[in-house]
């Protein structure tokens, strides 16, 4: 948040609630050292342009 424009808008306490929401939601996933090794799926798509023979 410290990286967006939102920080700018928002009072201490309510990014204090923030954290502590996010921390609640991410229990599940944070290691005994601290770091967070959650599950992510992405999707990735790929593609490539091919040129014809005739430069088109």
């Amino acid at each position: 948040m410290e990286s967006t424009p939102l920080i700018e808008r928002i009072d201490e306490s309510t990014y204090a609630a923030i954290r502590a929401d996010a921390g609640a939601a991410l229990q599940a996933f944070t290691t005994t050292d601290g770091r967070i090794e959650a599950p992510f799926s992405c999707l990735l798509a790929m593609g490539r342009r091919t040129h014809s023979s005739s430069g088109e």
